[in-house]
């Protein structure tokens, strides 16, 4: 038997039921999308929420995420991951997808900063 680390990363999901705390679940939903640019394997990719509470819920997820600062969201990790981006806010437009919260021009000495940015309700079967 050898000892073995699999890097398994996912297309994880985020739940939002009806009897959710919006503000703090909104919040919590954005740092786990955005904590480190989104590049980890435990980075919310999807998030589900009920009918109920989706349009305040959405409202909430984009001022919170309208407010992350460049010590909590660095650079992406290089240019291909940069161009990877750009590529599925491409696809997003392309495809007649609606922006929540639309890409924004980022102040910085570096190109691979980029705003956070939120498809609202693609369909299942979409690149966002």
């Amino acid at each position: 038997m050898k000892r073995v680390t699999l890097e398994l990363g996912g297309n994880d999901p985020a739940i939002v039921f009806p009897n959710v705390d919006i503000e703090k679940a909104a919040s919590e939903v954005v740092q786990g999308c955005f904590v480190f640019s989104g590049q980890v394997c435990v980075a919310i990719k999807r998030v589900y929420v009920h009918e109920n509470v989706y349009q305040p819920f959405l409202e909430a997820m984009v001022k919170a995420a309208s407010t992350i600062q460049s010590t909590i969201m660095g650079p992406v990790q290089n240019e291909m991951q940069r161009q990877r981006v750009q590529e599925l806010i491409s696809d997003t437009e392309a495809n007649g997808y609606t922006f929540a919260l639309p890409p924004r021009p980022i102040e910085s000495n570096s190109e691979y900063f980029l705003s956070p940015v939120i498809a609202d309700n693609p369909p299942e079967n979409s690149r966002s």
